[in-house]
């Protein structure tokens, strides 16, 4: 997957688990939903190509908006 708006991740450098996330979302090759969700099981479908990615039992979120055929992720929001 190709991984637009990281910029948003600037100030979230310190975040040990975000550069995992980052990797792995990169290196992906999602040919669909169920792919994704295989990936991260924890990841929620929350309509319309956009999906939710909670970490741990914290607040953090990232939401993605996802164009499969294209291979593209877009950063949409983050919640800390």
């Amino acid at each position: 997957m190709r991984l637009l708006g990281r910029d948003k991740l600037n100030d979230l450098s310190e975040v040990k688990w975000l550069t995992a996330w980052v990797a792995e979302v990169n290196h992906a090759r999602w040919g669909g939903p169920d792919d994704l969700l295989s990936q991260f099981p924890k990841a929620c479908d929350i309509g319309e190509g956009q999906y939710r990615f909670k970490f741990g039992d914290t607040e953090q979120v990232i939401d993605l908006l996802i164009s499969f055929p294209h291979k593209t992720a877009l950063i949409t929001n983050i919640s800390m």
